[in-house]
């Protein structure tokens, strides 16, 4: 008998296939969105940010956490996730993404939207392509057999690097 989930419900077990991408994509994505999850959390603590449900309270956080845990913890095969989990996580990608289509087309950022295009400014990546990491991790992650799993992996593949140093910052850039 499995464990209970965060939701307190039994999932049922569910087979053991490839994961699409490298462990490489697979970390980097996990820790693109990590560290806005992470970010977000600083700015609610501090009192900057109220964020919704399901970010509030590092709700998205933590299911984000246990989801990707597993990825990269059994790295050959996709692992049984939480059900409960992922839907967090696709409501959190769903939030993000919405907030900041309305801030792109209005030109006037809230709260979190200032927060998630500050955080990610430094990485010279927009913000729409740390949240398309997430979508793209719920998504291999959901997907009914590997060929749509890997579909979904190759479309939400950044099209720009990861990290390019800021003008000034002595860190080599990567080659």
């Amino acid at each position: 008998m499995e464990p209970p989930t965060a939701a307190g419900r039994i999932d049922a077990p569910r087979a053991r296939t490839p994961l699409p991408g490298t462990h490489h994509e697979w970390v980097v994505a996990a820790a693109l969105v990590s560290g806005v999850l992470l970010t977000l959390r600083g700015a609610e603590r501090t009192g900057g940010v109220a964020l919704p449900e399901p970010l509030a309270a590092s709700a998205t956080l933590r299911s984000w956490g246990r989801v990707v845990r597993t990825v990269l913890d059994h790295r050959a095969t996709r692992p049984a996730a939480s059900s409960a989990d992922l839907d967090v996580v696709a409501r959190a990608g769903v939030l993000l993404g919405s907030t900041l289509a309305a801030a792109r087309a209005t030109g006037h950022p809230g709260p979190l939207a200032r927060v998630l295009l500050a955080d990610t400014a430094p990485l010279h990546l927009p913000a729409e392509t740390v949240v398309a990491q997430l979508a793209r991790v719920h998504g291999a992650l959901t997907a009914g057999d590997p060929v749509v799993a890997a579909t979904v992996w190759a479309a939400g593949a950044p099209a720009t690097r990861p990290f390019r140093p800021a003008p000034g910052d002595r860190r080599a850039p990567e080659e």
